[in-house]
């Protein structure tokens, strides 16, 4: 069974997302800064070599965790720590996006890509693992331990307009209703296969 694509419990408002952090086009990365497979370490100076704001969502964790990711952070202004969001304001951030980004070292799929790609955010996401199963040739593919290659795919997602594509791909395949619908009638092809008279 595919990775399911949860979809939103109410409707989404990008613009309150956007007031709130005083940001109209950004780049975001939601995950878990504590993990090292995450490879924030490397978005962070692949990001700070360009002039895009990235936006950085994420469970706050215990100081000395975090202190040297937060030295780092600092040298670049564009980008900023925004902390935990819940999920309505996760979703919001998603389709506030133009950008959503994923390096990490090997990701099963990224939960988080698929739901910014559903949302209209342009996906760069590493190419180490199921993901080009989901995001097929709609998603920009970077090799994790580059980054030459993260700041290469930020900077082709940043300047391509927002990839309608890729949210009608993953709508039609990975949202629950689909993949119900899809699976009800794989189950239903094979009882009336195997049915006997």
């Amino acid at each position: 069974m595919p990775n399911i694509i949860e979809e939103p419990d109410g409707p989404v408002d990008p613009q309150s997302f956007r007031g709130r952090y005083h940001v109209e086009d950004f780049a975001l990365f939601a995950g878990d800064f504590s993990n090292p497979r995450k490879n924030i370490s490397r978005l962070i100076e692949a990001a700070g070599l360009l002039d895009m704001p990235l936006l950085l969502a994420g469970p706050r964790r215990p100081a000395a965790q975090l202190r040297g990711l937060a030295e780092r952070i600092e040298r670049f202004p564009q980008i900023r720590f925004i902390g935990e969001l819940s999920r309505t304001e996760l979703w919001n951030a998603y389709a506030a996006a133009k950008v959503f980004v994923l390096p990490s070292l090997f990701e099963g799929v990224g939960q988080a890509a698929l739901e910014a790609g559903l949302m209209g955010a342009n996906v760069v996401v590493t190419r180490a693992g199921g993901a080009p199963a989901y995001f097929g040739g709609d998603a920009i593919y970077v090799d994790p331990k580059s980054v030459r290659s993260i700041r290469d795919g930020l900077r082709r997602a940043w300047t391509a307009p927002r990839s309608t594509q890729l949210q009608r791909r993953l709508a039609s395949l990975f949202t629950l209703a689909n993949v119900r619908d899809t699976q009800h009638n794989a189950y239903q092809k094979i009882l009336e296969s195997t049915r006997v008279e």
